[in-house]
């Protein structure tokens, strides 16, 4: 899967094409007014002779980066009038811009493009986050711009209707079939309580309002994805359960071998088992999935950020498996942002000590010295060395939940 921001980065520059040459002369004309400190006071006045609210000043962009261009476009607009001012008080300034100063329409473009790219802007901030979880946001945010897209064909601004058909063939191109979404993905919106199987029911209706059979052949596909996943989880619980249980039975027997049942309580032990096993036969046991998918969906706030791994972590007793198994799927970050991040190790090299460790230590310090920077906690790693050699011993032949879902879906 490929990660979801460097996607948006290649959908928006397709589609700023169509209105690069407003972008241009914007453009050149902040450059102007930032080369040099005479402008930027000159223009500091002509913003306030039309009394421009705004503090501070325009920001020039990095052309290859979309993004600041969004920044510098949001900027720019609140000091329209000032620039138009600004013409009048510098008459340098019209001469010196070779492609001529911003008009009214490359102002309108920049408007309306500014709210296109506000859309793709907040996408990426909440893609990459580090310090929540995203695995769920990623077919809500999909979904929101394709929507913003086949708004965007449709806008009676010529601009903008050639700009949303230029990003919605690079969107066909990387996403084309939301119905074959990365399976995960979808597993992910079935582990949020606030939305489940139904969310996706519902959302993959309104796509395919002709093709109601193709709903039903996604979303039975994807319950079949889930419950292998389920049984997979359930198996590996129920044998650790099994093992821990047989270590009971085998310390029991060597405190108190003496406590020994009369051979009447066995016969009795096993009338009832057999009334039991019997009785079984007439009902179905639901299963965690099963009661989990029928429970009333959590009500949906909106605006509110939903802790999502506290609702896990609340619900462990009620749901062990089911919440085992959405620790591991809701781990998968959808952004490699945040993971360039954290594994760059420029400025925090692990100095003398870092050809010394394994790879299975090199990991955990690389993680937990993320996570310790986003509370602004100073780890010492030469004052633990001792301790970290000893954890590193206990990890080597580990497993960790995650590589056993990487297993699984390969193999399945």
């Amino acid at each position: 899967m490929r990660c979801a921001c460097h996607v948006l980065n290649l959908i928006v520059k397709d589609g700023l094409s169509s209105v690069k040459s407003s972008i241009a002369r914007i453009r050149a004309a902040v450059r102007y007014v930032r080369s040099s400190p005479s402008r930027a006071k000159l223009f500091a006045h002509s913003s306030m002779l039309v009394k421009v609210s705004c503090k501070g000043s325009v920001c020039l962009d990095v052309a290859t980066r979309w993004n600041s261009t969004f920044l510098m476009l949001e900027t720019a607009l609140k000091f329209e009038k000032a620039f138009n001012r600004f013409a009048e008080d510098d008459p340098d300034f019209s001469r010196e811009l070779k492609d001529g100063v911003p008009t009214q329409e490359d102002w309108v473009n920049a408007k309306v493009l500014s709210l296109c790219l506000k859309l793709f802007y907040e996408s990426t901030k909440k893609m990459s986050g580090s310090l929540y979880v995203t695995t769920n946001l990623y077919f809500h945010e999909v979904l929101e711009v394709l929507s913003c897209l086949i708004e965007w064909e449709n806008s009676t601004n010529m601009d903008i209707r050639i700009m949303g058909r230029q990003m919605r063939e690079k969107f066909d191109k990387y996403y084309g079939d939301l119905g074959k979404t990365n399976i995960m993905m979808l597993v992910a919106v079935v582990l949020d309580p606030r939305y489940k199987l139904r969310f996706l029911k519902y959302s993959f209706k309104k796509l395919y309002p002709n093709d109601f059979a193709k709903v039903d052949v996604i979303c039975d596909n994807l319950y079949d994805n889930v419950q292998k996943l389920f049984n997979h989880y359930d198996a590996i619980i129920a044998s650790s359960s099994s093992k821990n249980n047989r270590n009971i039975n085998v310390a029991n027997v060597d405190n108190g071998s003496e406590n020994l049942s009369s051979s009447n309580s066995e016969q009795m032990k096993k009338f009832y088992d057999d009334f039991d096993e019997e009785e079984s036969d007439f009902i179905v046991e639901k299963s965690e999935l099963d009661y989990y998918l029928e429970e009333a969906r959590e009500r949906r706030v909106e605006g509110e950020m939903f802790d999502i791994l506290g609702w896990w972590k609340e619900k462990s007793d009620k749901y062990k498996v089911l919440s085992t198994l959405a620790k591991d799927i809701l781990a998968i970050p959808i952004s490699t942002v945040s993971s360039e991040s954290a594994f760059s190790t420029s400025g925090r090299i692990l100095d003398q000590f870092r050809s010394s460790l394994g790879p299975n230590m090199v990991e955990a310090l690389v993680c937990t010295q993320d996570w310790l920077r986003a509370s602004n906690v100073c780890i010492d790693i030469e004052r633990f060395l001792e301790d970290v050699q000893k954890y590193e011993e206990e990890l080597d032949g580990s497993d960790t939940g995650i590589t056993q879902v990487n297993e699984f879906v390969g193999n399945n």
